[in-house]
């Protein structure tokens, strides 16, 4: 009876909300972990797809424009960076760690905003990243997997 009791608890405080952050309950240490596995993941994908667009794009000597590049990184950082951010949210704040993970989330979709309004920002060589800032606060925070770039 008392698992039946705990299990209709629990589906009750389920869904109906309007937050995107999971109100899961979370230490910090698992928050840390957890999240730096999202990061790696996310990484890796970056990665593969880049070299992809190496192979066909880098052949004979050919380097393409800073544009051409640029949009690459458009489409291929931003999407990862957008779903990454959705995944670290789901994962929940740990108890006293909202404003800082509340700054981390805000400033991930600053460099998602920023990279999809000037491309230029996805290259980093003009002394300025579309996600310096997030990387700045994840590096910061503990979740050294988070900055990359």
């Amino acid at each position: 009876m008392g698992v039946v009791v705990a299990g209709l608890l629990l589906l009750a405080g389920c869904g109906g909300g309007d937050e995107e952050t999971a109100t899961v309950s979370i230490t910090k240490a698992q928050f840390l972990e957890r999240a730096n596995a999202i990061c790696a993941k996310s990484d890796d994908a970056i990665n593969i797809q880049f070299e992809e667009f190496s192979r066909k794009h880098f052949k004979g000597g050919h380097v393409p424009s800073s544009a051409r590049q640029a949009r690459a990184g458009q489409e291929i950082v931003l999407p990862v960076m957008e779903a990454q951010l959705k995944k670290l949210k789901a994962l929940g704040v740990p108890p006293g760690e909202e404003e800082k993970l509340e700054r981390l989330f805000d400033a991930y979709e600053e460099g998602i905003r920023r990279g999809a309004a000037d491309p230029m920002l996805m290259l980093g060589t003009i002394g300025e990243y579309a996600f310096t800032n997030a990387y700045e606060i994840a590096g910061a925070y503990g979740l050294p997997r988070c900055v990359t770039g």
